[in-house]
């Protein structure tokens, strides 16, 4: 199984934010760094686990865990713009989050082979499925997904969702009443 680089591309973008001498886990890795930049690359899904480990050791001083701090890069990654053109795409829809109606073919952005999405449950503001990846297994990739599918709206200046990955069960979900300052008319996306 593979993961996509747009996921350690939104990583590096956040360290580089914070100015983090990312060298000794660069001098590591066996991947030209580009690659790992590169949101159409895709890599190992265990190599990319541990260098999101590496990564996150470097940060000896942070507040909170690994989990909560790749779930939180998840939730800003509107503002990195780091996935190429899914970026644009996202920007351009109405409701992005609505990409999660069709779990497998979303997911298949992210990781190759896409995986199946089960017992899917799908309302007005919310979807929740299982899928054969486990949040034991690959515990920082989950974090980071699930961080980054909450702010899905935010591509289109809504607000976060709320969600979970816990096994191999996902859910997250979203408002939708929230008040606009336009008339419906005038609040389309360009």
């Amino acid at each position: 199984m593979l993961f996509s680089s747009k996921i350690s591309s939104t990583v590096l973008a956040y360290l580089d934010e914070l100015g983090a001498d990312l060298s000794p886990v660069y001098d590591q890795i066996d991947l030209p760094v580009e690659f790992l930049k590169d949101s159409s690359y895709w890599i190992e899904a265990p190599k990319l686990e541990l260098l999101l480990k590496d990564l996150f050791a470097l940060d000896h001083k942070k507040s909170i865990s690994d989990l909560d701090l790749a779930h939180e890069i998840g939730l800003r990654v509107a503002e990195y713009r780091t996935w190429g053109a899914l970026d644009s795409v996202l920007r351009m829809m109405p409701r992005p989050q609505e990409l999660l109606l069709h779990p497998e073919r979303f997911f298949s952005y992210f990781i190759s082979p896409p995986p199946p999405a089960e017992s899917l449950v799908r309302t007005n503001e919310s979807v929740e499925f299982d899928l054969p990846i486990s949040s034991d297994q690959f515990p920082l990739v989950t974090a980071f997904l699930s961080g980054a599918f909450s702010a899905l709206p935010c591509f289109a200046g809504g607000q976060l969702g709320c969600s979970t990955w816990e096994g191999i069960h996902f859910a997250v979900s979203w408002s939708t009443g929230q008040t606009t300052l336009l008339p419906s008319k005038e609040s389309t996306n360009h």
